[in-house]
C-alpha cells in the first residue's frame, strides 16, 4: 500500500480483461471489463470500445446463439456493473467519483483539448517508425481480408489510444505522470507487437525466435534512461511540493487548538495538521461543488463557514481578510519552483484587520524593493540554492508576491530554453535531466 497499489492494480485488471478477449474466453472477458470500469471510471473508454468489437466478433460468427450471447452478456457484465450503481449511490451517493465530477465541471481546464497528447511528444520518433510498420503491416492483413486479425494484433494500441482520447475530454488541469502509466503501456506493447508481427514476414523461424528474445530483452533496458530520469523528475517533485505541504500542516498542528477548523484543498496539509478539514477543492467532498453549483465563489465559502484556519495558494482578498478578522501568519515560498503562487496561512482574530507576525521570503540574485529600502543578497545564491529574509508579514503585499515571481519566473525560462534547444536535438535524457537540476 505505501508504494501505492492503484495504478498497478488497475493496469492488472485492464491487461486480464484484454488476455481474455484475446482467448475469446467471453464470460470471463465481460466480467473483466466491468471489474476494470469499476475499479477506475477511466477504463470505461477501452473497455467499451473492446466491448464494440468483441460484440462484432460474436455477430459475425453464424456458429454462435446470439441470445445465449447475450444473457451471457447481461450476468457478467451488465448485473456487476448495476450493482455497483446501486451499492455506490446508496454509499457514495452515486457511481462517478467525487474527484472527476469537481475536476471536471468545477476546476479550470487547459484551453487546449490536445494538452494530454503533447507530453508524448517525445515518442514522435518511435511512432513514425512503429507507425510505418503498422501501416505495412495492416495493409498486409486487409489484403489477406485477415478483420479478426486486425483485432487481434492492434487490440492494445486500440485500447491505449481510445483512453488518451478520453483524457483529452476530460482534460484536468493536473497531468500527473500516474494519467500516462496505463496509455503509456499499452501503446509501447503495442510497438512490440507490430515489431515482432513484421519481423515474422522477413526472418527465418529461427531468427524470427532469436530477434524476439532481443527485443524482450532490449526494451527493458533501452528504457531504463527514461524511467531513471523520471524518477529522478519525481523526486524532485515530491521534495519541492509534497514535502513542503506536510510542513505546513505540521506547522499548523503546532500552532493550531484541537477544536479549530481548518480550510485547506490538500491531503497533506489535513492529515498533517490533525484539525476537521472543509476541503475547498470539492476533491473530497461534495460540500464545496455543491456550493459553487449555486454559482458562489471561494471567499464567499469563507465568509459562511468561517475557519479558523485557512490554506491557499496567492493571498486571500483585502476585504475579506479585514473584514473577517484573517491574519497572514506564514508564507512558504518552495512550491514557486514549479510557478505557483506560495502556501499562504491565515489565522482568524477577530478584531484584527492587520497582522505583524513573521515570514520568510525567498532571495534571489537580485534584490527585493521593500517600502523600507533594499533587501541584498550575495549572487552566487540563486534559485537553485534560495536563502531567506525574515520580515513582517503585514509586508507581503500583492506589489511584492509579483517581484518575487518575476525574479523566479526569469531562472525558470532561461531553464525552459535550454530544455527546448535539447529537446529539439532530440536529447530527451539530458532534457530531463536539466528539469530535475531546476526541482532541486
Amino acid at each position: 500500500i505505501r508504494q501505492g497499489l492503484e495504478t498497478p492494480l488497475h493496469t492488472g485488471l485492464v491487461l486480464l480483461s484484454i488476455w481474455f478477449f484475446l482467448k475469446e474466453r467471453y464470460p470471463a472477458m465481460w466480467f473483466c471489463f466491468a471489474l476494470a470500469i469499476i475499479s477506475k471510471l477511466d477504463a470505461a473508454a477501452p473497455m467499451l470500445g473492446l466491448a464494440f468489437l468483441a460484440g462484432v466478433k460474436i455477430y459475425g460468427e453464424k456458429k454462435r446463439d446470439l441470445f445465449k450471447e447475450l444473457k451471457v452478456f447481461l450476468i457478467f457484465f451488465g448485473a456487476p456493473l448495476v450493482l455497483w450503481v446501486v451499492f455506490s449511490t446508496r454509499v457514495f451517493g452515486g457511481p462517478v467519483p467525487q474527484s472527476a465530477v469537481a475536476k471536471f465541471f468545477f476546476h479550470s481546464h487547459p484551453p487546449d483539448t490536445k494538452s494530454f497528447l503533447y507530453r508524448l511528444k517525445s515518442y514522435q520518433y518511435p511512432v513514425l517508425f512503429f507507425g510505418t510498420l503498422a501501416l505495412v503491416h495492416l495493409l498486409i492483413l486487409l489484403k489477406n481480408r485477415d478483420f479478426k486479425g486486425v483485432i487481434r494484433h492492434y487490440c492494445f494500441g486500440f485500447a491505449g489510444g481510445l483512453l488518451l482520447l478520453a483524457y483529452c475530454f476530460f482534460n484536468p488541469i493536473e497531468q500527473m505522470m500516474w494519467y500516462y502509466a496505463l496509455p503509456e503501456f499499452l501503446l509501447i506493447f503495442q510497438g512490440i507487437v507490430v515489431l515482432l508481427n513484421f519481423s515474422r514476414y522477413f526472418l527465418t523461424r529461427k531468427r524470427y525466435v532469436l530477434g524476439t528474445a532481443l527485443v524482450l530483452l532490449a526494451v527493458p533496458f533501452l528504457s531504463v534512461p527514461r524511467v531513471s530520469a523520471g524518477v529522478k523528475g519525481l523526486r524532485a517533485w515530491v521534495f519541492a511540493v509534497e514535502t513542503e505541504r506536510k510542513e505546513v500542516g505540521r506547522y499548523l498542528h503546532k500552532k493550531s487548538l484541537a477544536r479549530d477548523t481548518l480550510f485547506a484543498a490538500h491531503g497533506h496539509i489535513a492529515r498533517e495538521s490533525g484539525l476537521r478539514t472543509i476541503d475547498y477543492s470539492g476533491i473530497n467532498s461534495k460540500f464545496a461543488t455543491d456550493y459553487y453549483a449555486k454559482g458562489k465563489k471561494l471567499m464567499d465559502m469563507i465568509k459562511e463557514v468561517q475557519p479558523e484556519w485557512v490554506v491557499l495558494h496567492g493571498l486571500l482578498k483585502e476585504g475579506v481578510a479585514g473584514s473577517e478578522g484573517y491574519v497572514l501568519e506564514r508564507s512558504f515560498y518552495r512550491i514557486g519552483l514549479h510557478g505557483w503562487a506560495p502556501w499562504r496561512v491565515y489565522h482568524k482574530r477577530p478584531g484584527e484587520s492587520g497582522g505583524s507576525k513573521e515570514d520568510y521570503v525567498p532571495l534571489t540574485s537580485n534584490s527585493l524593493q521593500l517600502e523600507e529600502g533594499h533587501i541584498q543578497e550575495n549572487p552566487a545564491h540563486a534559485i537553485f540554492q534560495p536563502s531567506f529574509a525574515v520580515i513582517e508579514a503585514k509586508k507581503i503585499t500583492p506589489a511584492l508576491e509579483e517581484k518575487v515571481a518575476e525574479q523566479i519566473a526569469k531562472h525558470v525560462n532561461k531553464t525552459k530554453k535550454l530544455v527546448a534547444k535539447l529537446e529539439k536535438k532530440g536529447n530527451d535524457i539530458a532534457a530531463e535531466a536539466v528539469l530535475g537540476k531546476l526541482d532541486n
